[in-house]
């Protein structure tokens, strides 16, 4: 259990609360996904631990983000995500992409294995017209969905000014579902069309696939991207 709400930052409290868990597990080997804080987090609760196999799954990395301050891209980049590397057994790149990355093939024979991140099955629980009337949109409406992490690194600034552009098609529906650190300021910047009910944030959904079956346009805005899961 990964508690985020132990500290910002470089939290010791998260640290020390990840080391008990798996003191009390006492697990052969530990698998944790992802680099910057969550993976170096884990990575130092290994080795207070005593863990001695341990798998990262990778990504991508801090020095792709376009938006984080030059001190924080520093020390991830060039100290919490080599010592993250460094100290697993084995790092997994979720593509062939990833892992012929240059901060991989520096590490050798720990990287030379990738994974697909291949997305979870869409399933459909609930029919498209049934969504549809849950959401108010007519039968007949065109509708677009963006799924991913509401954030500047996903296009979601650039996906607002396409939204404001496209004000006059009213016979468009645009559905964005996921969580960020973006989302209340695009929500702020958008409450015209979300009054007319042109967009509708729909936050986290656990049942994805049923909006993805009662949408018809599909839009990913990301600015960078390593293997996306979301369809």
């Amino acid at each position: 259990w990964y508690d985020v709400s132990l500290g910002a930052g470089v939290s010791w409290k998260r640290i020390l609360h990840l080391r008990d868990q798996i003191r009390e597990i006492k697990p052969d080997i530990v698998h944790y996904t992802g680099l910057q804080l969550s993976g170096f987090h884990m990575a130092v609760a290994c080795r207070l631990a005593g863990v001695k196999r341990t798998v990262v799954s990778v990504r991508g990395f801090s020095g792709d983000a376009l938006y984080f301050s030059k001190i924080k891209s520093f020390l991830l980049t060039y100290i919490l995500e080599p010592f993250t590397l460094l100290s697993a057994t084995r790092a997994v790149g979720v593509s062939k992409y990833v892992a012929n990355r240059k901060a991989l093939r520096i590490l050798k024979s720990k990287t030379r294995s990738f994974i697909y991140n291949f997305p979870p099955p869409v399933s459909q629980s609930i029919s498209r017209d049934d969504i549809r009337k849950e959401l108010k949109i007519p039968a007949d409406q065109v509708v677009a969905i963006s799924v991913a992490r509401i954030t500047k690194d996903k296009g979601y600034h650039i996906f607002k000014d396409s939204i404001r552009s496209l004000s006059k098609q009213t016979n468009l529906t645009i559905l964005i579902v996921g969580r960020g650190e973006y989302l209340d300021e695009m929500q702020e910047e958008l409450s015209d069309q979300i009054a007319k009910g042109q967009v509708v944030f729909l936050g986290y959904k656990a049942n994805v696939g049923d909006y993805l079956n009662a949408s018809d346009i599909f839009v990913l805005p990301t600015l960078h991207e390593t293997l996306s899961v979301a369809r």
